[in-house]
């Protein structure tokens, strides 16, 4: 017994779209077979017959494979294979009698075209859902940027604006100028003061050249408070009255 809940009843399933789709299926196949007599220019009785051999083909092919899947909850190509085989054993049953030779190959050749269809319709809408999820997801990260990129320009204007005066208050724009005209002042005077300690590091560097080329010609003249026993070239009269 079906627990309450886990599937609707077999009446609630063909009033929820089985029995409109089965429906669907033999008109589907009725006019698909007409259509087919009418272009090859038969007899209003062929076309009458062709219409009614593909209803009867179609038909029980849809009943069973909705009946296969949300009765029985098997895989689409399994059940289109099982549908298509019992319908292909009616139809045969239908139109060429009870004969098993024909009966069989009949069944076989529509079970096995109807599960290699539902495999490729199959693939197909996979193939479908997986561009369409792929679509959205694309949508949603640009989407997503799109907001985040609007909401991080939003605060910074909001963090820039916070400080801002308003523009009504008088003497606003005199304020700005003068505070334009002291930071003018003031990069002047920072670059001015760069050139000048810039001029004072040559000039500090090219009296140590000149005091570093005196030392090397005249050593004497560079230590003139050397004792005698040092400086060969000091007066006699300073050596002795050197202790």
């Amino acid at each position: 017994m079906e627990a309450a809940g886990t599937h609707p009843p077999r009446s609630a399933w063909w009033r929820e779209g089985g029995l409109r789709r089965v429906s669907l299926g033999g008109l589907t196949g009725f006019a698909g077979g007409a259509l087919y007599a009418t272009a090859r220019a038969l007899p209003p009785a062929y076309a009458l017959r062709g219409g009614l051999v593909c209803g009867v083909f179609t038909a029980p092919f849809f009943a069973f494979r909705e009946v296969l899947t949300a009765r029985l909850h098997m895989d689409g190509p399994m059940a289109s294979t099982i549908a298509g085989g019992i319908a292909g054993y009616v139809g045969s049953l239908f139109i060429a009698g009870p004969h098993w030779k024909t009966v069989s190959h009949s069944a076989m050749a529509v079970g096995i075209g109807c599960g290699f269809a539902d495999i490729v319709v199959s693939r197909l809408d996979w193939q479908r859902k997986v561009y369409i999820v792929n679509r959205h997801d694309a949508a949603v990260k640009a989407a997503a940027e799109q907001v985040e990129s609007k909401e991080s320009g939003a605060s910074v204007q909001r963090s820039n604006s916070f400080f801002k005066l308003p523009s009504w208050l008088p003497g606003l724009n005199d304020i700005d100028n003068e505070y334009q005209d002291l930071l003018r002042r003031q990069e002047a005077t920072v670059v001015a003061l760069e050139k000048e300690q810039a001029r004072i590091a040559v000039l500090l560097e090219a009296l140590d050249r000149v005091k570093s080329a005196t030392e090397i010609i005249n050593p004497e003249k560079a230590r003139p408070d050397l004792p005698a026993s040092v400086n060969p070239q000091a007066p006699l009269s300073k050596a002795k009255d050197c202790p």
